[in-house]
């Protein structure tokens, strides 16, 4: 009798156990953002020819980052944690059933969760919990779960995105900054400008037109540069996609960015980050707003980076004597007297 306890004992704690795999975030001791494909294979080994597990009533997929995500305008999207960790991390597990378990069996409480009709398979639902990081398909004619999807919880996520410092700056495009980068740094990239027109080089490559103007002379007085900065620094990066590019592929932070449309023409439309310095421009065709530009200009921060206090005063006088110094030079057919006045003039400005 003590023999035949034992087991039933036994056999109520493997089933709890199997039943605590299920519910739990973590799928047998794998969480995404934090388990990699090594931790995994040490744990489970290799995956059968299907790329899957099958384990007691379990099939499961398990889906890996291909290492940080890289795009042309990777600084523009929201953050996106599963873009950030490294190469051949847990991103998601799959985890099909191979005999559906009754939702009371996993005491789950369906109205602490959001429900997603799938009218292809009714009467079938989905229950998502985003901050726990689970998501049940539940047949509901019967109340019995069929699939688990174990995501990244808002809370890995949330650290996940923290812990990523910004490999550039927020108004970057393949590296190039507004006041921080040069004409030699752009030419690096690109090679030298295919055309101008005015203060303004045209460069290509195969999938963007960039339009990029520069600085003057350094603190030069009277000068179009209206920074103050030092000669060739990137004032402005203007992307054009030769490619068809929607707005909804850009992924925007829509917190971040103010959408304007144009009164004429109506289908124009602007995203404008002032905080980030980046203005996208969209026409609006059949419904689908295509980009035009993307336009990258200077942080409010980064417009403080001019000529200094000491600068400023010394361009002034540097004004001031030339205009002086001009006034001299027409002045040399003029009375000695008012020569001499003139010349003292300059003297005491220099001095």
């Amino acid at each position: 009798m003590i023999r035949i306890n034992l087991k039933f004992l036994g056999t109520l704690l493997l089933l709890a156990l199997s039943l605590l795999d299920v519910k739990a975030k973590e799928w047998r001791g794998i969480v995404p953002l934090k388990t990699t494909k090594t931790a995994v294979e040490r744990l489970l080994g290799k995956p059968n020819q299907l790329g899957r597990y099958d384990i007691g009533n379990e099939r499961a997929s398990i889906l890996y980052s291909d290492g940080p995500c890289e795009s042309t305008h990777q600084v523009l999207p929201k953050a996106n944690c599963e873009c950030l960790v490294a190469k051949a991390t847990v991103l998601k597990i799959f985890v099909t059933l191979d005999s559906p378990v009754k939702v009371s069996k996993l005491g789950i409480d369906k109205n602490k969760y959001q429900r997603t009709a799938i009218y292809a398979y009714r009467p079938t639902a989905t229950y998502s919990d985003f901050t726990e990081g689970v998501v049940y398909t539940i047949r509901e004619s019967d109340d019995s779960i069929t699939n688990i999807d174990y995501l990244p919880s808002a809370k890995d996520c949330e650290a996940v995105i923290k812990t990523q410092t910004p490999a550039t700056p927020s108004n970057a495009w393949q590296g190039i900054v507004p006041l921080r980068s040069i004409r030699a740094n752009v030419e690096q990239l690109l090679g030298p400008a295919t055309s101008s027109h005015g203060d303004v080089y045209v460069y290509g490559t195969a999938e963007n037109r960039v339009d990029i103007s520069y600085t003057a002379d350094p603190c030069k007085p009277g000068n179009t540069n209206p920074r103050g900065t030092s000669a060739d620094i990137v004032l402005k990066v203007t992307v054009s996609p030769r490619k068809i590019l929607l707005i909804q592929n850009l992924g925007l932070d829509k917190a971040k960015y103010k959408r304007i449309q144009d009164i004429h023409p109506e289908n124009w439309v602007h995203y404008i980050n002032s905080a980030e310095g980046i203005t996208v421009d969209a026409v609006v065709n059949n419904d689908c707003e295509e980009v035009i530009s993307i336009v990258y200009q200077p942080t409010p921060r980064d417009r403080e980076l001019r000529c200094g206090r000491s600068q400023k005063i010394e361009a002034k006088k540097v004004l001031k004597l030339r205009r002086m110094r001009y006034a001299y030079e027409r002045a040399s057919q003029v009375p000695h007297t008012l020569k001499n006045l003139i010349r003292n003039t300059v003297k005491s400005v220099m001095s």
